[in-house]
């Protein structure tokens, strides 16, 4: 959390000597992932720090977005200083703003690490050769997400294919994919989580 605190502030420090500002804008998702960034807001550890190493009163303000593709659009969109996205996320965003001096985007450092699930209410589901047309896999996002990346590789593995979404998989948030789960909506018996 040390390293994942200065890069905060070396970044603050940058963003001051290129503009006029007192806030920093962040995004967290939901999950364990993400704590170190909740125990940062909670204890507000970069307004302490900022304040220490002489960067004055500094405002942080904290959103809570998930998918890859949002916080994108988000961060192309000037509303976030600084994005907490997955290396899939990162890497497309990377390459959007590239060659655009409007938007520097540098890769801070890892917020956490974790197993990823396949999870599903469906007792006739064993493997991911079980599922069906009428099945589907929701994602945090089809193209951003590592949870989308590491399913169209046990997809192409498994099938062939090159495409996740050839076999069921849809995007949705987190929250989301919990609720349609237990309350057996739409996205039916399965979901992914980090």
């Amino acid at each position: 959390m040390r390293l994942l605190l200065t890069c905060v502030l070396v970044t603050l420090g940058l963003a001051a000597a290129h503009a006029d500002t007192n806030e920093l804008r962040i995004s967290k998702g939901f999950g364990m992932h993400f704590l170190p960034l909740y125990v940062m807001e909670h204890e507000r550890l970069i307004e302490k720090h900022a304040k220490a190493a002489g960067l004055g009163d500094v405002k942080v303000t904290w959103s809570t977005i998930d998918g890859g593709n949002v916080i994108n659009d988000a961060m192309l969109a000037g509303a976030l200083d600084i994005a907490s996205v997955g290396v899939p996320g990162f890497l497309n965003l990377w390459d959007k703003a590239r060659g655009n001096p409007r938007l520097e985007i540098v890769g801070l450092s890892a917020v956490g690490a974790g197993s990823l699930y396949l999870n599903t209410r469906n007792p006739k589901v064993k493997t991911l050769a079980d599922f069906t047309e009428n099945d589907r896999i929701a994602v945090p996002g089809i193209k951003t997400s590592f949870a989308a990346v590491v399913l169209q590789m046990a997809a192409a593995k498994a099938f062939g294919m090159t495409c996740a979404t050839a076999r069921g998989a849809e995007f949705s948030a987190l929250p989301s994919i919990h609720c349609s789960v237990l309350n057996s909506r739409r996205l039916r018996p399965c979901n992914t989580t980090a």
